[in-house]
């Protein structure tokens, strides 16, 4: 931000150019000053600035390198708006130079202090500054001294401007004193030169100084017009009284004695005194005299000095307090807890104050004026020597530590070079370093407790935020290694949503042990851990650092927050529990009786509560028999009472049983009671707590769950036994019987309802003594169609007592009923695909007998499974007919390609012979087109004798199949490749085979099987490239469902002949596999289409299948998977 300007800036320029400071060279004077300053203030670099109208110039500079700045940028411009000290802590907090670029960018200025160096009149011109690198304060005895030395350096400019003017009157006064000279010279010259008085007379008149002739009587003779301009008399008044008269008294003797002088002679060269005025002031006079003794006359020239006098005045002024000053500064000097020497240009000492002296055990007499080099020679060689060198030669600052063995001390040392030689501040650091040694030997103490501690540890700049030293704990718990750890700041451990709270955290660290309370932090993996912090402010490597311990609380918090939400869980539970909760005393008088208790129970807390024990409501009965178990199980007597309930628990026991509760109104229900011991932090018993709940359902739901499993395990049961048998008697009768047994009746039958409406009982169970109804078939007036429609629509019909039920039954039932005993009956239809197939029937004869649920549901599922059943026989004798039919179909089929290839034999044989003798005979005979008649005929015999065989070959794969024996593969490939080793060689082919398996199978087909393969391989391959043959294997397992084996496991291999030659496109691939199919011409490859039909029909007869995968020109690879083993019944055939 640009400083405004300030008030009367043309006033405050004005004053500045008066001193004529701006430009000029640097003087140790004020170098002195800001050596001073950076050693006082402790800071790297100290300036002495004036701000120009469009610059800061710099007159005198420590650890600063350039002479002016802009004034925009000038942090001095804004310390000219005040008469005060301007501090700036840290510049980056500061929105007037956080963008300046003096901050941003080199010197990369954070702390700034500056003094005005204000002028009498009152206009700041420059600034006494004092620059750091970091943030930081100053102490109120350096602010205090800053504002001192800032005094003196405007001191110093007013005597350098005093000084400066002294010069020039000076100059004037000698140019006095010639001119004196050459009026002597004229005056001669008039002697001898009348002719020039005229020309004297007129310099006498015009001279600005006062010149006069008086006589050695005492009197003006003649005076010149400047002594009535300078004293106010007139001529007459001057030269009517003797001049003495108008002399100052205390003048009056000197000037007396000077002209006493005169009259013998001798010139008076210089002489001052004081005129009075007309005005009765006096005025100062330099007198310069020759006398004319001869002539009895005095030659006079006097210049007023007034203001001369005056400023020679203020010059001692001046000069006293510039000695006031250096007698401050030295008083400064030998008052500051630092040592300090001076050297010059030859290192000669110049200034030695006490604490040196101390320090260097050697007296300032002894030093003053001698080569420190002479005086203290083993410093020649060592850092000191290289230090101070290093300072004059590059102008700059240096700070360093160093040993001086002949004085045994480690010595601090800042030395600032100035025009005149060199500041030396120096102090003992004995201690520091004996500290220091300790310090690092409790360090790596601490630095060992540091590395070793269990806990997460490190330390961060407060600055920066940077993460500057981590131990291993950390590393191990966060993740990172510590590499990156390193090249973090604690900001990237914390999730973006706690970035701010960090941050306000980070700017109000206080010194000391803090808690820092519970942060979030994110480990390497990205999960987020809770942790509790604590720090501890120190100075780590020169910078403001916080020691950090982080201790992991995530599972504490993770338990915390499980332990309150579980209490308010439990308040929630115990608030709304439908249980009755009951605390009492140690002696039973109940305490608390909560709102569960109270609507359970019918008692208001109000009766019960301080007034009862618990026994009011339990029954007494019980609680005399619970005793009387106590005292046995427990060894000693108990007290029927509320002993009863507490006994066992007294002794650290669990006690949870069932009692029963009375309710106030006398009505009781069961409870299940747990009764726990209340003991405070001594493990005394305070009370006990009673929590009982109301098992009314619970009972009732565990006695209707056992129904339901008895039912289950019973369905289960018959189901099993059902399902164990394909044959549909020996299904109907299983479940007749298992129903009988079961429900305790004594008869079930199936009842048979054919489409007329007439029916017969196909199956029976029936106790002994009661007569048998299975064979009987009945009239459609028993169910009538009212009633086959319900049970069509899955209506059961339940009677629990026969007699009591004429009303709901025909005539023609009731007469049927009547013969076979029945007094109660249960009716579930059984339904095939959706149609009345039959009724499952239970009669009770006894006694009538009222039908659970649990018995009509039984007998729904049971009829569902019947249905099922019924269904799947249906099915299957569908599935036998269907398979014996289509193997006499087979059967026929095979035979019938069988005998007509075979029959096709004999009339082929005679077509081939009598062709081969036509064209034996009477080829000559014939004409062209006779010989391409028989030629076509042979060849078409010739084709249709590949047919046959083929057509043979197909139906022989079933007809005059092989049993199944163990085959080895690898055997019978060997056999299918020595036969086709012509074809190999013919071309060029190359066969590389893999490992085969061993199986189960017909050795004969197997190698007809790959014969085909192999031969259509070497038959379809490309001209330009030589076949390549694959053949390999892999093993699979299967699992197939067996009906009453559950999960069988299935051994299969798959065998894979590959191939490089012309392929195929896949999408032919359901033709290939038929019969007398062909994807290329028979000009192109020879062949009948029948070789893959025959492989698909050896890999089906063997429980397999084959497949192909192939592209156009890439070659095709068929795939064979046949089980290892047969099945037993394949094995058979």
């Amino acid at each position: 931000m640009k400083a405004p300007v300030p008030t009367h800036e043309t006033a405050r320029l004005e004053a500045l150019s008066q001193y004529n400071i701006l430009d000029t060279a640097p003087e140790e004077a004020f170098d002195d000053f800001t050596c001073l300053a950076a050693q006082i203030c402790e800071t790297p670099i100290a300036l002495i600035t004036l701000v120009d109208h469009h610059r800061q110039w710099v007159k005198s500079k420590i650890g600063w390198t350039v002479s002016e700045t802009s004034r925009e940028i000038s942090f001095c411009a804004h310390t000219i708006l005040g008469t005060e000290i301007l501090v700036v802590q840290d510049a980056w907090a500061d929105e007037r130079f956080v963008t300046n670029p003096l901050v941003t960018a080199e010197p990369h200025v954070r702390f700034y202090a500056g003094a005005p160096l204000i002028t009498a009149a009152g206009y700041a011109l420059g600034s006494l500054c004092v620059i750091d690198y970091v943030p930081r304060e100053l102490s109120p005895q350096q602010l205090s001294a800053l504002q001192t030395l800032s005094r003196q350096v405007m001191t110093q400019l007013e005597l350098k401007r005093t000084v400066a003017e002294l010069a020039q009157t000076k100059q004037q006064s000698q140019q006095l004193i010639k001119l004196t000279y050459d009026i002597r010279e004229y005056q001669q010259a008039q002697e001898e030169r009348n002719a020039l008085q005229g020309a004297l007379q007129g310099f006498f008149n015009l001279s600005l100084d006062l010149l006069c002739i008086a006589g050695l009587d005492g009197y003006f003779k003649h005076l010149n017009p400047a002594y009535e301009k300078t004293l106010g008399y007139s001529r007459e008044e001057l030269q009517s009284q003797p001049f003495l008269n108008f002399v100052h008294p205390d003048d009056k003797a000197a000037t007396l004695a000077e002209v006493q002088k005169l009259t013998r002679g001798a010139p008076t060269i210089y002489l001052e005194n004081r005129y009075r005025c007309k005005d009765g002031s006096y005025k100062w006079l330099a007198w310069t005299a020759f006398p004319h003794v001869k002539d009895g006359l005095l030659y006079c020239v006097a210049r007023d000095i007034t203001q001369l006098k005056q400023a020679e005045q203020e010059r001692l002024q001046l000069l006293h307090r510039e000695q006031a000053a250096h007698n401050q500064i030295t008083k400064i000097l030998e008052s500051i807890t630092d040592a300090f020497f001076a050297l010059d240009g030859e290192w000669r000492f110049t200034y030695v104050n006490q604490q040196a002296e101390r320090l260097l055990q050697r007296k300032r007499s002894e030093l003053l004026g001698q080569s420190v080099w002479d005086e203290f020679p083993e410093a020649v060689t060592s850092l000191f020597y290289q230090e101070y060198h290093r300072a004059v030669t590059e102008e700059v600052s240096v700070e360093f530590e160093a040993f001086y063995p002949p004085l045994k001390t480690w010595f601090s040392v800042h030395a600032y070079p100035g025009k005149q030689g060199l500041s030396v501040y120096f102090e003992d650091i004995n201690q520091r370093k004996q500290a220091q040694e300790s310090l690092q030997s409790s360090e790596e103490r601490y630095r060992l407790l540091f590395e070793n501690n269990p806990q997460p540890m490190w330390v961060n700049d407060l600055e920066t935020l940077a993460i500057v030293a981590v131990n291993e704990a950390a590393i191990n718990h966060y993740g990172y290694s510590r590499e990156e750890f390193l090249a973090m700041t604690i900001a990237d451990i914390r999730p973006a949503a706690d970035i701010p709270a960090l941050l306000e955290n980070m700017a109000n660290v206080t010194p000391g042990l803090n808690k820092k309370g519970v942060w979030r932090h994110r480990k390497k993996d990205g999960s987020l851990i809770e942790v509790e912090i604590t720090t501890y402010s120190l100075t780590f490597v020169g910078r403001q650092a916080q020691l950090v311990l982080a201790n992991d609380v995530t599972e504490r918090r993770r338990a915390e927050k499980a332990l309150i939400e579980t209490t308010q869980f439990q308040r929630a539970i115990l608030d709304s529990a439908n249980y009755a909760i009951i605390s009492t005393t140690p002696d039973g008088i109940i305490r608390t009786f909560n709102a569960a208790a109270q609507r359970l129970l019918g008692y208001t807390a109000e009766e019960v509560v301080g007034k009862v024990t618990p026994l009011v409501i339990h029954d007494y009965a019980e609680v005399v028999q619970r005793a009387q178990e106590l005292s046995e199980e427990l060894g000693f007597w108990v007290e029927p009472g509320f002993e009863s309930f507490v006994a066992k628990t007294r002794l650290g026991k669990i006690d949870e049983r069932e009692w029963t509760y009375i309710r106030k109104d006398g009505s009781r229900f069961p409870v299940l009671l747990s009764i726990t011991a209340v003991r405070d932090l001594e493990g005394n018993i305070t009370g006990f707590l009673g929590i009982g709940h109301d098992i009314t359902e619970c009972q009732q739901a565990e006695a209707e769950l056992q129904r339901q499993h008895r039912r289950s395990q019973l369905f289960t049961e018959i189901t099993l036994k059902i399902r164990q048998s394909l044959q549909l008697e020996d299904i109907l009768q299983t479940t007749v019987t298992e129903v009988q047994k079961i429900l305790q009746v004594d008869r079930v039958l199936i009842y048979r309802v054919w489409p007329d409406g007439k029916g017969c009982t196909v199956t029976e169970a029936v106790q002994p003594g009661w007569p048998a109804i299975l064979g009987m078939s009945f009239a459609e007036e028993v169910f009538p169609l009212k009633y086959q429609e319900l049970y069509r629509q899955g209506q059961v019909h339940a009677i629990a007592d026969v007699e009591q039920a004429y009303a709901e039954m025909t005539p023609c039932l009731l007469e049927f009923l009547h013969p076979w005993g029945v007094k109660a009956k249960l009716v579930v239809p059984i339904l095939l695909s959706g149609q009345l197939w039959g009724l499952l029937i239970a009669h009770h004869c006894t006694h009538p007998r009222p039908w659970t649920s649990f018995e009509t549901e039984l007998l729904q599922q049971l009829s569902e499974q019947i249905g099922l059943a019924l269904a799947q026989a249906q099915l299957l004798e569908r599935e036998t007919r269907q398979r014996l039919e289509l193997a006499r179909s087979n059967a026929e089929l095979q035979e019938f390609a069988y005998v007509a290839s075979h029959d096709l034999q004999e009339p082929l044989r005679k077509i081939q012979a009598f062709g081969d003798r036509l064209k034996v005979k009477y080829s000559e005979v014939l004409t062209e087109q006779g010989r391409d008649y028989l030629k076509r005929m042979q060849n078409a015999a010739e084709r249709m004798q590949a047919l046959i065989n083929d057509l043979l070959t197909l139906s022989r794969v079933t007809t005059r199949a092989q049993p199944f024996v163990t085959t080895k593969l690898t055997q019978v490939l060997q056999e299918v490749l020595s036969d086709l080793e012509v074809s190999i060689q013919q071309a060029n082919g190359r066969i590389e085979v893999g490992e085969l398996p061993i199986l189960e199978a017909d050795p004969i087909q197997m190698r007809q099987l790959l014969q085909n393969l192999i031969g259509n391989a070497l038959k379809f391959y490309r001209q330009e490239e030589p076949p390549i043959i694959k053949i390999y294997s892999q093993q699979l397992t299967d699992w197939e469902r067996q009906p009453t084996q559950g999960l069988n496991r299935i051994e299969r291999c798959q065998i894979f002949i590959e191939d490089n030659g012309i392929g195929f496109d896949e999408k032919y691939l359901d033709r290939i596999f038929n019969a007398f199919q062909r994807l290329h011409g028979r000009s192109e490859y020879e062949g009948t289409g029948m070789g893959l039909a025959i492989c698909r029909k050896i890999v089906e007869r063997h429980d397999g299948t084959i497949t192909a995968q192939s592209s156009p020109n890439l070659g095709a690879t068929f795939i064979i998977t046949l089980p290892l083993q047969q099945r037993q019944g394949d094995r058979a055939k």
